[in-house]
């Protein structure tokens, strides 16, 4: 056999063992779908569209079929759960029905009409979207999201929205975690029987998850010495707080220190200490455009304006130069818009 013929076999069992790897990790790979349909319950010009950049590691669908006379009250459709990687992305115009975003782990980065700037969405907390409603979902400042969507729909739908405020898009942090892992289980077990009396049990499940938005906050008796240390934290961001310093306080050790702040709080203190910085660096920004940014670093604990940037960035989505124009911007078009009419 030639050296020709021989690099001619090398090659096809190269391409033959490339495409093998392929199919056997196709998270690795992107694709596009796009899925298009007209609104049930609200009119419009035009037709309800959903688009999604598919990157991801892996996903499972549960779709709950309903007898007609479930579709009259309120009702869990389906719920998916998926773990996004980078360039996943996924936009919403004009469905008819709100959906539940619950993310398990990494973030999760809304675009809407409703907000000025985007938002990030923590590990831990909810995103509720309403109807109609047209928003931009990808992963956050972490590369990834670890997520759950709930499709709800019903005819009393729209009153229990009205009446408790969820007309509009809300980002309800630090939830229990537990009671809605709970929940979930539940509409498991409801589509794994798939029985009549299991589906007609969906309008219970589902007004147990209404109930639970309303107030979703774990209720637990804090410890007097994590109080008076979560308000050590709250006065003290413009200095350096080691967990050393903030477990002698305590009096116990870090490890422990660590595992009650999660308990009590749903996150560590540096976590935490991170969160409060970040939003009274935002409020800083925007209340005292004199100051540059290196002194607002300086205000909220940071010696060196590049790292602070780093972490506004991760936090918030953008930078805090972006921030703050981006916020003025807003504001002086609506002040224009104000005074030409």
């Amino acid at each position: 056999m030639s050296i020709r013929h021989r690099l001619y076999y090398i090659v096809k069992w190269l391409k033959y063992i490339w495409k093998i790897n392929i199919m056997q990790y196709p998270r690795k790979t992107i694709t596009a779908d796009r899925e298009e349909f007209l609104p049930e319950t609200v009119t419009h010009q035009e037709a309800g569209e959903q688009r999604l950049t598919v990157h991801r590691r892996n996903s499972r669908l549960y779709y709950l079929y309903l007898p007609p006379e479930i579709r009259e009250m309120v009702y869990v459709e389906n719920f998916f759960e998926t773990h996004w990687l980078k360039r996943a992305r996924f936009h919403r115009r004009n469905v008819p029905w709100p959906s539940v975003e619950f993310v398990r782990e990494g973030a999760l980065r809304v675009e809407t009409r409703e907000w000025e700037t985007p938002r990030i969405v923590h590990a831990g907390s909810l995103l509720w979207i309403p109807p109609v409603c047209e928003a931009t979902l990808s992963p956050g400042p972490e590369g990834f999201c670890r997520k759950v969507s709930l499709t709800l729909g019903g005819a009393l739908l729209p009153a229990w929205q009205r009446a408790n405020g969820f007309d509009r898009c809300r980002i309800l942090p630090e939830i229990d975690r537990k009671e809605f892992e709970l929940l979930l289980e539940e509409f498991r077990l409801l589509y794994e029987q798939q029985t009549e009396q299991a589906l007609r049990e969906n309008g219970v499940a589902t007004w147990r998850l209404l109930q639970f938005l309303q107030s979703p906050y774990p209720v637990r008796e804090i410890p007097e010495r994590f109080l008076k240390l979560r308000e050590k934290i709250r006065h003290n961001l413009h200095r350096p707080l080691t967990l050393a310093e903030l477990s002698h306080d305590a009096q116990c050790t870090k490890i422990h220190l660590v595992r009650e702040f999660r308990k009590y709080f749903g996150e560590p203190p540096h976590r935490m200490l991170r969160g409060m910085r970040m939003r009274l660096a935002a409020t800083i920004l925007l209340q005292r455009p004199e100051l540059s940014i290196k002194e607002v670093a300086a205000q909220v604990g940071y010696e060196s304006a590049l790292i602070f940037s780093s972490e506004f960035k991760r936090y918030h989505g953008e930078s805090p130069r972006n921030f703050r124009n981006g916020v003025t911007a807003s504001a002086a078009g609506r002040e224009d818009g104000v005074s030409d009419s």
